[in-house]
């Protein structure tokens, strides 16, 4: 079986069980929409731990400070191993750098138009749109017409990533028409 870490990350695998997850995380995450991210691109980037120690054949030990999701789904998807990064922060290092990570992330925009040209180009090509983290009434408002996702497979929030949500009725948002994804 090929790695689904990413070749260049491959130094930084430790086991799974090396990792623990942040009890005092305030971030949530979907860990749907990260595990189809992971199954369909691999792990390309590693998680941050502050590292707790060593485990006994010597490779760290640490606690998830940034990409708790990425573990969890990890967890689920049956991975062995997972790119890490271990920092040395003492605890309120630590925790102001799980914060600023996340809202750093949340302070971000997107530019529509460039969105919408990128979505259209991977529709025109019957990229799976499920890996992409939309559900499939956000795509019909970021593409303005819902006949243009016509016969893509549209995951919704919290779904497993391998069911196609069909016969369920949408709205988009910006024209009010009704139809399936």
């Amino acid at each position: 079986m090929t790695s689904p870490i990413l070749e260049p990350l491959r130094a930084l695998a430790v086991p799974v069980d090396n990792l623990q997850h942040d009890p005092d995380n305030a971030r949530r995450g979907d860990t749907a929409a990260v595990r189809r991210s992971l199954k369909a691109f691999g792990q390309r980037k590693p998680v941050v731990a502050k590292r707790i120690g060593d485990a006994a054949d010597g490779t760290p030990t640490g606690i998830v400070i940034a990409g708790n999701t990425t573990l969890e789904a990890a967890l689920e998807l049956g991975w062995p191993m997972i790119a890490a990064v271990f920092v040395d922060d003492d605890t309120m290092t630590a925790r102001a750098y799980a914060l600023a990570d996340n809202r750093t992330a949340e302070l971000a925009s997107w530019d529509e138009q460039q969105l919408s040209e990128h979505l259209r180009s991977l529709a025109d090509v019957e990229f799976d749109m499920t890996v992409l983290g939309w559900t499939g009434a956000d795509l019909a408002a970021l593409l303005g017409d819902p006949g243009d996702l016509a016969g893509f497979p549209l995951a919704e929030p919290g779904g497993n990533g391998d069911e196609i949500k069909a016969g369920k009725t949408v709205t988009c948002p910006n024209c009010g028409e009704e139809f399936e994804p």
